[in-house]
């Protein structure tokens, strides 16, 4: 990540920030999925390098919001075998 940037710098990436999540909106309704995700990336980088987010961070938190997601997934099963096997629905 470089210096972090002036008021006036973050002033201006937030309006690209904004015109992004309009571009977004509009390729996503087109069906542009490699498009979408290719402007959903930027503006995450954007807003990481606006908020001072190291690249080691955004990892952590992904790596985070993953294990919870598989945890509830396993939750999930768990708990429809255990209706299965019991024919309960608690």
């Amino acid at each position: 990540m470089t210096a972090p940037p002036s008021k006036d710098i973050v002033a201006r990436l937030n309006e690209v920030v904004q015109s992004l999540e309009s571009n977004v909106q509009v390729t996503a309704v087109c069906g542009r999925r490699v498009a979408t995700e290719l402007l959903q990336m930027a503006r995450l980088n954007l807003l990481c390098d606006i908020h001072e987010i190291s690249d080691a961070e955004l990892r952590a938190f992904a790596d985070e919001l993953e294990r919870q997601q598989l945890g509830r997934k396993d939750s999930i099963v768990h708990l429809a075998e255990r209706r299965r096997v019991h024919g309960s629905r608690g």
